[in-house]
């Protein structure tokens, strides 16, 4: 990718992404056809590898405001929203 691009950018490069605006950015709703659903409350939300705490961080911006570094680890998850904080992904030893 570029260097600058927005993670919405990278996204569009590797997966069938939709989005909709609102006041804080442009945020995913559907990835791959999996949409969030408001009924269930599943939402895709994403996460930062962090090297020096060694866990997932929520990352609450949007990903067309984001510009991730070079060597940047996220993940998006497909994750119950109802209860906050919301639960990061696994990881193995």
């Amino acid at each position: 990718m570029p260097e600058g691009s927005s993670l919405l950018h990278v996204m569009e490069r590797v997966a069938d992404v939709e989005y909709r605006a609102d006041e804080e950015g442009l945020m995913i709703v559907s990835i791959n056809g999996v949409r969030n659903s408001k009924t269930r409350a599943y939402c895709w939300v994403w996460w930062h590898w962090d090297d020096k705490l060694l866990k997932w961080v929520h990352m609450p911006i949007a990903p067309d405001r984001y510009t991730p570094p070079p060597g940047d680890i996220v993940c998006w998850y497909y994750e119950y929203v109802f209860e906050y904080p919301f639960e990061p992904p696994a990881t193995s030893a």
